[in-house]
């Protein structure tokens, strides 16, 4: 079981990891848009951040709780 735990965790912190990371490609999308007074550049840097921030907090709630309901089973 210990084993499944620390895959489930390890898959887990990759997806926050990369939702960050589009939090981050998504700042950097926008401050293009902004720079360079275009809207729909701004729109998309904007959409990624937020979707970004989404996938990097439920990835990370989503992991706690299956390792969470993992350290309950007993045999």
């Amino acid at each position: 079981m210990e084993i499944v735990t620390k895959l489930v965790t390890i898959i887990g912190s990759i997806i926050t990891v990369i939702g960050l990371f589009n939090v981050l490609m998504g700042l950097f999308t926008w401050y293009k848009g902004f720079k360079n007074e275009n809207p729909d550049k701004i729109d998309q840097g904007i959409s990624s951040m937020l979707l970004g921030g989404v996938v990097g907090v439920i990835a990370s709630g989503v992991t706690v709780a299956v390792v969470a309901a993992l350290g309950q089973i007993s045999f």
